[in-house]
């Protein structure tokens, strides 16, 4: 089929010509959910199940491999490179399906096989392809620090662990095991299997595939049950919610999420669904963009803290001048605009100034964009859709709930936060008596979910299992909801992130720090507060490069030297955090925050946060429940000191 008109980036005409049947606008944007049970206020998908209608023959992961080998048997299925001064090299699906056997093989050789939910086996190592096709029945683990962890909880039972990485902690662990633990490299797996090939045995869908820890953002991680039926109808839903679009051989994807979260694990599997091909990140996170130049990706998969980041080096690329600022926001302004109404150009001489070199330092093939794990400003979203000229969808989803549950529809650029019920799912909402929210009353309240994608719970933990189901066996997500009037499911933040001022208004984390983290000044930041308190504050990890560059230009008119400060001192300085306080509060003003979500006092840290101290989880999300614990008594202190003066003329 010829598509010469501006309904598709130009792009997606050239990839996915054979799917130019479908529109790149949903037709469910009037209506995004449907009430099954007014009674109850239960709330079911407006997408049909058409993926299983297309291949209900496949149940299991193995059924997914086998079916992206049909489709592209001796095409690229999986590359690698060891730096980014050389070029990828690709396993065929054939190949990979081989080594997948040799794995599979090799293990029932070492340890037999027993199809019961008590055997499982540890896997350790960052995104690889001996990471991604070793998944049987594992435990998966994202570094080795984290192995040393589930080896110490589970050392009266674990007996063998996996590593896939050669990095200097796992040469170690191999060389320096306990006792009673058996460690292999990925390799010698494999060479154990070729010497002695076994059949395949029987995989059922209710069968587990792996226990993938949660995030740890809330409180410690819990060990989520996934079986193979859950993760299959998940990535069913996903293609039914993308209504026949991205999805065909010609997906391109560069892998650099954690594989032991659940988001990497449907993106990787999709991919093999689809009988595409994905990139291993060579050396992440720095050498993603190389990568993706490498890879040329027609869908980018991310969460909206690498999304702000590839937005904001842009614009520090960007010229300063005021002219060329409005010239660019009209762009962006006019392109949300013709994409709303279904329009994508790339022809206008202003888009190839401002976008041309950015579309192609990402490989200038995305079709689409695809955010989760938290709420994406608005800002940030209209920016990608206007430079990349592409559709975009921001997904909500929990390991729980094996993934998306509810998305943003295609052509849906409103700001609500609002996202259609995915074709797998019920939802209901539910009182919170602890907030003062009843249903009812106030259209609010805790988000529950019913449906074949939804965990059956926690590994070897019954107590938090109970907490996560109600009375009727829905699962509670915690997170605090509202319906739109079109039926989009709008998710205002988590109910153990939410907390109360002493004059009892509510404070919703994410949303003030999503607005706060478009301050340039801003690398990462911590909103909290103490309910006796009026107000709140922050805990802010300040870009320095950007910090110092904003102090030199206002310095000559304050007769102030802050340039001969370390970057300690700097962030110690009284006026420095007022100065940074107020231009994140200018921020907030201007994109409507109320007078009392404003943080009152900051703490600007030099200190790290990532995931390997346990300050970020492996999404790059704050991992709240450990960052507050680590950052009270400074908190404390800042309550102490009170209020900094907002005045504007008192700062630097």
């Amino acid at each position: 089929m010829q598509a010469n008109h501006k309904e598709y980036p130009r792009q997606y005409r050239k990839e996915f010509a054979e799917l130019l049947i479908h529109k790149l606008v949903s037709k469910h944007l009037s209506q995004q959910s449907i009430v099954t049970d007014p009674v109850k206020g239960i709330r079911s998908s407006v997408y049909a199940r058409r993926t299983e209608e297309a291949l209900p023959f496949i149940r299991t992961v193995p059924d997914v491999l086998q079916h992206g080998m049909e489709k592209s048997c001796y095409l690229p299925c999986v590359g690698t490179r060891r730096t980014v001064n050389e070029p990828y090299s690709w396993l065929t699906y054939f190949e990979v399906n081989l080594m997948v056997s040799a794995f599979g093989s090799g293990l029932v050789k070492l340890l037999g096989y027993q199809n019961n939910d008590h055997s499982f086996v540890g896997i350790t190592g960052g995104n690889s392809l001996e990471n991604k096709f070793a998944e049987m029945r594992l435990v998966v683990c994202r570094t080795t620090e984290e192995a040393l962890h589930l080896i110490r909880d589970f050392s009266s039972s674990l007996q063998h662990v996996v590593i896939c990485n050669r990095d200097e902690a796992g040469q170690k662990l191999k060389a320096e095991p306990p006792s009673y633990l058996q460690i292999f490299y990925f390799e010698e797996i494999v060479t154990l299997g070729q010497s002695d090939p076994k059949s395949k045995p029987e995989v059922r869908p209710e069968d587990i595939l792996s226990v993938c820890y949660t995030s740890g953002s809330t409180g410690l991680p819990k060990g989520v049950i996934t079986t193979h039926e859950a993760l299959v109808n998940s990535i069913k839903g996903t293609v039914d919610f993308m209504e026949g679009n991205f999805f065909s051989a010609n997906l391109r994807y560069v892998s650099y999420l954690p594989l032991a979260h659940i988001f990497e694990q449907i993106n990787m599997t999709t991919v093999l669904l689809a009988g595409g091909r994905a990139g291993m990140v060579t050396k992440p996170p720095d050498s993603l963009l190389a990568d993706m130049a490498a890879v040329r990706p027609t869908v980018l998969m991310s969460v909206p803290r690498v999304l702000a980041r590839i937005r904001a080096e842009y614009y520090k690329k960007f010229p300063k001048s005021s002219n060329m600022q409005k010239r660019l926001q009209h762009l962006i302004e006019t392109k949300s605009a013709e994409q709303s109404k279904g329009i994508y150009d790339h022809t206008s001489f202003a888009d190839r100034l401002f976008f041309k070199k950015f579309r192609k330092a990402l490989g200038g093939r995305i079709s689409v964009v695809v955010s989760a794990s938290a709420a994406l400003d608005p800002e940030v979203a209209q920016f990608f859709r206007a430079a990349l000229g592409c559709p975009l969808t921001q997904i909500y989803g929990m390991t729980e709930s094996t993934g998306g549950s509810i998305a943003v529809p295609l052509g849906d650029s409103a700001p609500s936060g609002g996202g259609a019920v995915l074709s797998y799912f019920q939802v209901k909402l539910r009182d919170i008596p602890e907030m003062g929210l009843v249903v009812t009353r106030d259209n609010r309240g805790e988000i529950c979910f019913y449906g074949p994608t939804c965990t059956r719970g926690y590994f070897r933990d019954p107590e938090n299992t109970r907490n996560l189901f109600d009375e009727e066996g829905w699962l509670r997500t915690g997170d605090v909801g509202q319906f739109n009037a079109n039926g989009a499911l709008n998710v205002i933040d988590r109910c153990k992130s939410m907390f109360k001022l002493a004059q009892g208004e509510y404070i919703a984390p994410e949303k003030v720090e999503g607005i706060y983290m478009l301050c340039p000044l801003v690398h990462i930041v911590l909103i909290d507060g103490f309910s006796n308190y009026p107000f709140s504050v922050v805990v802010v990890s300040p870009e320095l490069t950007e910090l110092r560059r904003s102090l030199a230009q206002i310095e000559p008119r304050q007769g102030t030297s802050l340039g001969s400060l370390s970057d300690d001192e700097l962030c110690q300085n009284l006026h420095v955090r007022k100065f940074v306080l107020n231009q994140m509060n200018k921020m907030g003003c201007q994109h409507n925050l109320k007078g009392f979500e404003l943080a009152k006092n900051i703490l600007l840290t030099n200190e790290v946060f990532s995931p390997d101290n346990g300050l970020l989880t492996p999404t790059l999300k704050i991992a709240r429940f450990k960052a507050r614990a680590h950052f009270r008594e400074a908190i404390k202190k800042l309550y102490a000191e009170g209020e900094l003066t907002p005045n504007l003329s008192n700062v630097v």
